[in-house]
């Protein structure tokens, strides 16, 4: 029997539709395998989508808190009630808040680069310049008492309290610098210190008063005896007779 011949027997029939059941099972199988990897990697690209989208909502919140904050913080430093300065190790000044240039009657933009020192009351650059180069001595907080002049020439007391900023390798960079105007301090001081002196004076004008009181009446007891009469005044600070 030729191959031919074969090929339409009933037995190769059977076993041909054999071979193609078992075929489709596998192709079956193998569809069944890449639908399940499909699936899967459908999944976890789903997955990923999400834990990214999250990641960038997450991120989000986070720059806005961040904006919030740094804007409270450029409110509380620009709009706190004191001045502060950062002065270079020259003392040149390159940052202050709103107060500060407000104190010193200048724009910031007019301020920033500028030495300090043209702000200082000539009667004070001694004394300042002595307080900058102590502040760039580390962990020490130094103050001083001055008087700075306005750009209108209008001059105010200060007080300024510096400390000194390292970097990484403790060297110094930089002083921050707190300025509080004090001027209505000095002048209550000032008040006082009057008024103490006009009540020493009118204490020593009352006890000359006492003193000369007790002359008058020495005289008169001296008097009252070359008169034969007794003294009326008891002069040992004891209780006068009434």
């Amino acid at each position: 029997m030729t191959e031919k011949d074969f090929t339409k027997t009933d037995e190769y029939k059977s076993l041909r539709k054999k071979a193609e059941n078992q075929l489709d099972k596998k192709i079956e199988k193998l569809q069944e395998q890449s639908a399940g990897d499909f699936k899967r990697v459908l999944h976890e690209l789903s997955v990923h989508q999400i834990e990214l989208e999250m990641q960038n909502e997450e991120l989000r919140r986070t720059q806005q808190e961040l904006e919030a904050s740094r804007a409270k913080y450029a409110d509380l430093y620009d709009f706190a009630p004191i001045g502060y300065f950062t002065f270079d190790t020259e003392g040149h000044v390159i940052e202050a808040n709103l107060t500060g240039c407000q104190m010193l009657g200048i724009k910031r933009k007019d301020l920033i680069g500028k030495p300090f020192t043209l702000f200082v009351d000539k009667a004070s650059q001694d004394e300042f310049y002595l307080h900058r180069r102590a502040a760039l001595t580390p962990g020490l907080k130094q103050t001083c008492e001055i008087t700075l002049v306005r750009k209108d020439k209008e001059k105010f007391a200060a007080r300024l309290e510096s400390v000194t900023v390292l970097d990484a390798d403790e060297n110094v960079v930089h002083s921050r610098v707190v300025v509080i105007d004090v001027t209505e301090r000095k002048r209550a001081e000032e008040a006082l210190r009057q008024s103490n002196e006009e009540l020493n004076r009118f204490n020593l004008a009352m006890v000359g008063r006492e003193l000369r009181i007790i002359e008058l009446k020495k005289e008169v007891n001296e008097l009252c005896e070359r008169a034969g009469q007794t003294p009326p005044y008891l002069l040992d600070f004891e209780k006068e007779p009434m």
